[in-house]
């Protein structure tokens, strides 16, 4: 087998592979990536057995057939390679020339038959907005666990419903919680998917402005497709916590503030904040907020700054970085905090925002 492609265009989908490829190493060939050629198209799939992804690229070539290649060593050679045209070759004993220029690789690979099966794409299949399912996950995702052993919670829900579309992640500590009106049809009932994290950051190296996605499922596998790229990924069992008994109901304590000039303000305050867990104390009176954090042995923060705010003094400690993940992705100029009192979580919601209903808990800290 041989076949000719540009550079640029194999190093484009090979990055895209790589953010997939078997990390931890547990099965040789799922270091490799499947290289699969036929009518003129090179079909790169890369997967570590709760995720895969398919891409590819068009090739110069006659030929027809499959072989796996190391996927580090690959990405290494094509990315040092200067912009040309590469040439492959497939040997009978499953070793690969790779020519540019003067440069001249071989590498080992190993048969097709040993790499795991591909699953087949679902025919029944929705199709949302890029635009929207980017800016969810981007509003949602930092609120994942990092516990591996809290799986339930390794992942966003997803859900769709009466012409809405919704999307939650929590850790324990916070919550993010987002939902918009959207023109789909999902049938009768509700739909709720558990995504994983990693299949949301993958997700989003996909997506384009231009493009949508279309998304399956069957028993087992949650189905995406972004123009001719896919993603194939194991879906998350378990009950998700319920969320609605999470948000606040009765906040009615509101601070209003700028958005940028609180954010900045919150990361110098955190400057002395214990590294663990960053707390900030937040001291609100009447039109005016004041943070502070300290460690014992390095010194201590404090920041001022004015906002809007007309009810009872309250002191309450936040995670500073918990803070600002919520304010990094907020457009709207001014954000408001509903609080009820010093031991109750507090509800960040931007300021009058009006395509999307996006909130924000946080569970206060006790120093």
């Amino acid at each position: 087998m041989e076949f000719q492609v540009k550079r640029n265009d194999l190093l484009q989908e090979l990055t895209l592979a790589m953010g997939v490829v078997e990390k931890k190493r547990t099965i040789p060939i799922l270091a490799n990536v499947l290289l699969d050629v036929a009518d003129q198209y090179l079909a790169i799939t890369a997967t570590d057995q709760e995720l895969l992804i398919r891409c590819g690229c068009a090739i110069q070539s006659s030929d027809s057939g499959a072989i796996t290649v190391p996927s580090s060593k690959l990405f290494e050679i094509v990315r040092l390679m200067p912009e040309a045209e590469l040439l492959f070759r497939v040997h009978d004993n499953n070793w690969v020339e790779i020519r540019c220029g003067n440069s001249n690789f071989k590498i080992a690979g190993l048969p097709k038959d040993n790499y795991p099966e591909v699953p087949q794409y679902v025919d029944q299949r929705l199709s949302l907005s890029s635009v929207v399912l980017k800016e969810m996950i981007q509003r949602t995702i930092f609120a994942i666990t990092q516990e591996e052993s809290r799986y339930t919670l390794n992942g966003a829900l997803l859900v769709l419903s009466g012409g809405l579309i919704r999307m939650v992640t929590t850790d324990g500590h916070r919550l993010a919680y987002v939902e918009r009106a959207v023109d789909i049809e999902v049938g009768a009932g509700e739909t709720r998917l558990l995504i994983p994290k990693k299949t949301l950051s993958e997700l989003l190296k996909l997506m384009d402005q231009q493009l949508s996605v279309e998304m399956g499922r069957d028993e087992r596998n949650l189905f995406f497709r972004v123009g001719a790229r896919e993603l194939v990924s194991h879906t998350l069992a378990g009950q998700f916590p319920n969320y609605e008994m999470v948000l606040p109901r009765d906040n009615q304590k509101i601070m209003l503030c700028n958005t940028a000039l609180l954010g900045d303000a919150v990361k110098r305050a955190a400057i002395m904040a214990e590294e663990k867990n960053r707390p900030v104390k937040f001291i609100l009176t009447r039109n005016h907020l004041e943070m502070v954090a300290a460690t014992a042995d390095q010194g201590e923060s404090r920041e001022q700054m004015e906002v809007e705010y007309e009810d009872q003094e309250i002191t309450i400690v936040l995670n500073a970085h918990y803070v600002t993940d919520f304010l990094a992705c907020v457009k709207t100029e001014k954000v408001s905090f509903a609080f009820k009192d010093e031991e109750t979580q507090v509800l960040l919601r931007p300021d009058k925002e009006q395509d999307y209903d996006y909130q924000y808990v946080i569970m206060p800290m006790s120093i």
